[in-house]
C-alpha cells in the first residue's frame, strides 16, 4: 500500500467501496453464488398499482417479481413494456395480477386484487454496504438475546450508539461470509445494555443459535459473533473468503493509481487474475451442476413449449 501519509483510512475504505461495487460485485454475481440475493415483501393495497423498488438494489435491477396470494401460494409475474401494460387493463380493474412494468423507480402492476392479504415479492441482488473502520461508534457486539418470547430485545456491548428512538440499524455476521442477517431494523429505545426494537421489525432467536438444541443466544469468547451496525454500513467486506485477495489487490491498485505510482497496472493485473480465480472457485456453487428447474406452468409456456 502507499505510505500512510499519502491517504487516510477513510480514503482507502472509499476506494475499497468502489471496488466492491464494480470489480468485486461483478465477480460475485457472475460466480452465481447468490451471496447477496435477497427477497423483499410489500403488502398489496387494493386500488394501488405502483410500488417502489427496494432501496438496496445492486444496479437498480431485479432478478424477479412475484405475487404471494392470501393462501401463501406464490407465482411469478411477467414483465411488459409500460405502454403495453397500460393498454391491457381499464384503470381500477381489480383482478389477479399477471404482469408488471418498470416505471422510473417503481414497479407498476396492471391490476391488483380487491381482497387484502396479497403480497408483492421482489427478488434482487443487494448492493454491498459501505465499509467503515471498526469502532464503538459504528458497531456493537450482540452479547445476548435476553428473551426467547419477546422478540424485540437485544443485549449489546459496548454502547451501540443507537439510543435515538426510530433510528435504523443492520445486524451483520462476524464470520465468513460476513453477510447481513437483518437489514433496516428499527430502534424503539435503549437502556444499557438492552436495545429494544420496534415491534414492526422483530428478530428470530433461531437465526442467532449456531448449536442445535439451544433456545437462547449468548456470545462467548472465540465463538461466532453478531454485530449491530449503523444502517448501510459494515466493518466486514460482505464477500466470501475467496474474494478477499481480489479486493485487497484491487484496492491497492486504485490507491497506487491515485498517487500516480507506476506499480498500479501490475497490481491491477493481480486483481484481475485473483478475481478470475475466485469466480472459478465459486461457480457453480452446486458442484453437481444440476439443471435449473423451469416452471412448467408459466404463462409464457403453451403446451410445454415457450411462446
Amino acid at each position: 500500500m502507499p505510505d500512510a501519509s499519502d491517504q487516510s483510512d477513510t480514503d482507502i475504505l472509499a476506494l475499497a467501496d468502489q471496488e466492491l461495487e464494480t470489480l468485486i460485485s461483478e465477480a460475485v454475481v457472475s460466480g452465481r453464488g447468490e451471496h447477496w440475493f435477497r427477497t423483499e415483501d410489500t403488502a398489496l393495497v387494493p386500488g394501488t398499482t405502483s410500488y417502489r423498488l427496494p432501496r438496496r438494489l445492486l444496479g437498480r435491477a431485479v432478478r424477479g417479481v412475484s405475487v404471494v396470494q392470501s393462501t401463501a401460494a406464490e407465482y411469478q409475474l411477467s414483465q411488459l413494456d409500460p405502454l403495453e401494460l397500460r393498454g391491457l387493463y381499464t384503470p381500477g380493474t381489480a383482478v389477479r395480477p399477471a404482469f408488471f412494468a418498470f416505471e422510473g423507480d417503481f414497479i407498476k402492476l396492471g391490476a391488483v386484487p380487491a381482497e387484502s392479504g396479497w403480497t408483492l415479492r421482489v427478488h434482487y441482488v443487494q448492493k454491498p454496504s459501505q465499509l467503515v473502520a471498526v469502532s464503538t461508534t459504528t458497531m456493537s457486539r450482540i452479547a445476548a438475546i435476553p428473551s426467547t418470547t419477546t422478540l424485540t430485545l437485544l443485549d449489546v456491548a459496548p454502547d451501540a450508539n443507537l439510543t435515538t428512538s426510530l433510528s435504523f440499524f443492520d445486524i451483520v455476521r462476524g464470520a465468513e461470509p460476513y453477510d447481513l442477517l437483518y437489514i433496516d431494523r428499527l430502534t424503539s429505545s435503549y437502556a444499557n445494555p438492552t436495545l429494544t426494537l420496534n415491534s414492526s421489525t422483530p428478530i428470530v432467536v433461531a437465526d442467532f443459535v449456531m448449536t442445535p438444541g439451544l433456545v437462547a443466544y449468548s456470545a462467548k469468547p472465540g465463538s461466532e459473533a453478531f454485530w449491530v451496525v449503523q444502517r448501510d454500513q459494515t466493518p466486514f467486506p460482505p464477500i466470501p473468503a475467496a474474494m478477499w485477495t481480489a479486493l485487497v489487490y484491487a484496492t491497492t491498485a486504485a490507491a497506487l493509481a491515485a498517487t500516480g505510482d507506476p506499480g498500479a497496472p501490475r497490481m491491477g493485473g493481480r486483481a484481475t487474475a485473483a478475481k478470475a480465480q475466485a469466480v472459478a472457485m465459486m461457480s457453480p456453487r452446486d458442484e453437481r451442476q444440476t439443471q435449473t428447474i423451469v416452471n412448467q406452468h408459466s404463462m409464457l409456456r403453451s403446451r410445454g413449449r415457450w411462446r
